[in-house]
């Protein structure tokens, strides 16, 4: 099953949300633990349609199914034995054994209830998170004494709407990080898809000025462009198709840095080499080149250019591209670099040819 990166990016809205409602309620273990619980049970509720691509309404049906984020996480931090808003309905005595599967399903069962009455039209029977293993969270004294708390004072449940509200970082910062409209297919990293998306605006318009920015600051835009990328990787805003390779991405800009270093000493020390042969071999003095020796001028702006053009986009074709964009590029830089070996070749054979004139006309007495 391939999901897409709208998709994808649906269902991360809706673990950040719930990750933000169980924000300092759980260990930080626990919470990854239960995150990633209950991702998985949401991709096996898509894979249940048994279609190797779902479609965006079945994702949205199944996310549609779910409880809302906030009381997503009171089912994780009970389970979890963390802290918890919602009343609880029995103790367990000293020395019992945590709650399994069964209480789950009952705390699910209730909050659902208390939910649908609440907003009956946007739950129709959730999902619940798989419960962990006695391993993962083991009874324990503090635990008990927790559920003893809640259930002597259940006044201290809160509701979400009433967090949400006492809380607004979170709020805050999940607005600002949540597209206003569908992400559009990405063309190459899908950072100015993303942007179009936050920002509201049409993306072909995005990427037509992000291409005359390009043109003027050549380099510089394109590796804002990957920097963009990664942040946005890192911090979990795009949800990326294919991994990372960091030891691509530092192996082929260097490999080709490397081949331009070569390419660009190998020309200057066969101009030298011709020197000292023509003054020390043939005791002759070196003939006025003019333009024949225009690669010795151009030599250091040549490289200078091949290595801050060639360099990035070595970079750029390690990225996880999509449409296959990585490996055209590559192509084109190892084409670049060829052309670049050409252009120091054609210089050099014309240093030897104008020597060679030079000489025959001073034969020739021409």
């Amino acid at each position: 099953m391939e999901l897409t990166q709208q998709q994808e990016l649906e269902i991360s809205r809706y673990i950040s949300a719930v990750s933000d409602a169980l924000a300092g309620r759980l260990a930080d273990n626990q919470s990854d633990r239960a995150l990633s619980r209950l991702r998985a049970r949401i991709i096996e509720q898509i894979s249940a349609t048994d279609k190797a691509y779902p479609e965006d309404v079945d994702v949205q049906e199944v996310l549609r199914r779910m409880v809302a984020p906030e009381n997503q996480a009171d089912i994780l931090a009970r389970v979890w034995g963390g802290k918890t808003t919602l009343p609880v309905e029995s103790a367990a005595e000293p020395g019992e054994p945590k709650d399994t599967e069964a209480e789950t399903a009952s705390s699910y069962k209730s909050l659902s209830e208390r939910s649908a009455i609440a907003s009956p039209d946007k739950l129709s029977g959730g999902v619940a998170a798989i419960p962990p293993s006695t391993a993962d969270a083991p009874a324990t004294d503090e635990t008990v004494g927790q559920r003893e708390d809640f259930r002597a004072e259940p006044s201290r449940g809160v509701s979400a709407e009433r967090r949400s509200r006492t809380s607004p970082e979170p709020q805050a910062r999940k607005a600002a990080t949540i597209p206003n409209r569908p992400v559009s297919p990405p063309v190459w990293l899908g950072v100015l898809a993303w942007c179009a998306a936050v920002l509201d605006w049409p993306v072909w318009a995005l990427r037509i000025l992000t291409v005359i920015i390009g043109l003027v600051t050549a380099p510089i835009a394109l590796l804002v462009y990957m920097g963009a990328y990664l942040w946005l990787r890192v911090n979990g805003r795009i949800e990326g198709t294919m991994p990372l390779r960091p030891w691509r991405m530092f192996f082929r800009p260097v490999v080709t840095a490397l081949m331009l270093i070569v390419i660009h000493f190998a020309g200057i020390y066969a101009i030298k080499a011709v020197r000292v042969l023509h003054e020390n071999w043939l005791n002759r003095a070196m003939p006025d080149m003019a333009e024949w020796a225009w690669y010795d001028a151009e030599a250091g702006r040549m490289f200078f250019w091949a290595l801050v053009l060639l360099a990035p986009l070595a970079l750029f074709s390690a990225m996880p591209l999509a449409n296959a964009w990585d490996y055209s590029i590559k192509r084109f830089v190892q084409a670049c670099t060829a052309l670049y070996a050409i252009a120091v070749s054609f210089g050099v054979a014309s240093f030897i040819s104008g020597l060679i004139l030079a000489f025959v006309r001073e034969f020739t007495g021409g």
